[in-house]
């Protein structure tokens, strides 16, 4: 059952990749099954999950590959604009992120960050800002501020403090945040 879960967590992106969205949640809520009745013997649990991240959560019996299905529906949900569905599977695997790999986690930093995203673009800028700085921390952490990541955080970070009227502060973030992609990826890469 747990390699049944890895392809159908495999098709989902791959038919993601292709824009193939109402498939991709298929198999991605099909990969979520699959790997919580592997990890509950093959035996099925009446956990209400309609597949939005925002049921079946049972942080003892988790695993990090069901965290990865949940960040890939949550990214796909925001992609439709389904901000609600996202936020719930970003947060379900968060908990499962922390839970399993600590605070300290890329993973764990990746999820904050795309929560953080969400949060701006739904006006929770001081949710976003609190997602965002701990997202910034660990991949400084683990990167050091000079990384494409630490530069992708601070543009939302730059995008919270314009969405707060803060624009001197904003542009602070968006010149380091320029700064870095320009060093990494060229002057003239678009």
């Amino acid at each position: 059952m747990t390699e049944g879960g890895k392809a159908m967590h495999l098709m989902g992106a791959s038919l993601g990749a292709h824009n193939h969205i109402i498939e991709e949640m298929s198999y991605y809520k099909e990969a979520l099954r699959f790997k919580r009745l592997a990890l509950n013997g093959g035996v099925e649990k009446d956990n209400n999950d309609d597949g939005d991240g925002n049921g079946g959560f049972d942080i003892e019996n988790s695993s990090v590959s069901i965290s990865d299905t949940l960040h890939c529906m949550g990214f796909s949900y925001d992609y439709t604009g389904d901000y609600q569905s996202a936020l719930n599977c970003y947060e379900e695997a968060l908990n499962i992120r922390t839970h399993l790999l600590g605070n300290d986690d890329l993973r764990v930093a990746e999820t904050l960050h795309n929560k953080g995203a969400i949060l701006c673009e739904e006006g929770d800028c001081e949710g976003s800002m609190e997602c965002l700085d701990e997202a910034f921390r660990i991949r400084k952490l683990h990167h050091g501020e000079a990384h494409e990541s630490c530069a992708d955080t601070q543009q939302w970070m730059g995008n919270v403090m314009r969405e707060w009227g803060d624009y001197d502060e904003a542009l602070e973030y968006f010149k380091v945040a320029l700064k870095v992609k320009k060093a990494k990826l060229g002057k003239t890469h678009e």
